[in-house]
């Protein structure tokens, strides 16, 4: 009996065991219809994450840790100035709004800046000056800080897991545990 290929699919890691809260924030969306509130957070290996934690608006979202080095990265792909869109697949499975609103997040944070020509357009800000900042944050010591899940609206968790680096990210898991 002959098999197809197979394809393997990672289970979803829970972050908030793994991933220290160093930072809790408010900023305005990029409507500026309501306020998003949000969190940096650090894993063991010192990789930053983001997480949006809440909105005052009606808009819903998912309240998963996301890899700024994979935003990072995929950001770097494309020559400047880029749209929202253009990391949209690693956000899969996601709400739209959570894509947007880490866009908000990142701008509030100086990751991002909006291009002078298109303000519908992005360029990367001063992520070195970011990750500066985020290094005065960390508390040794701290780096298996539960997070609490504060999503508003409650999902009906069946999130998904990030697309983004997911393979990458359970080899790092599995080297230091």
């Amino acid at each position: 009996m002959s098999r197809g290929k197979r394809k393997t699919t990672l289970e979803p890691v829970n972050l908030d065991k793994i991933v220290a809260v160093i930072k809790t924030a408010h900023c305005p969306s990029r409507s500026g219809r309501s306020e998003l509130s949000y969190q940096l957070g650090k894993d063991e290996a010192l990789k930053l994450y983001i997480k949006i934690t809440d909105n005052t608006g009606n808009g819903y979202f998912n309240a998963e840790w996301l890899c700024l080095e994979a935003i990072q990265h995929q950001l770097e792909k494309y020559s400047m100035p880029f749209g929202a869109q253009q990391i949209r697949n690693l956000f899969e499975g996601k709400s739209v709004n959570t894509l947007h609103f880490v866009f908000a997040a990142l701008l509030s944070e100086g990751f991002l800046i909006k291009d002078e020509q298109n303000t519908r357009q992005y360029r990367l800000g001063d992520v070195e000056g970011f990750k500066v900042r985020t290094e005065s944050l960390s508390v040794p010591g701290t780096m298996a800080i539960k997070t609490p899940d504060t999503v508003k609206p409650k999902s009906d968790n069946k999130r998904q897991s990030m697309n983004m680096d997911d393979e990458s990210l359970l080899d790092s898991l599995l080297q230091s545990a």
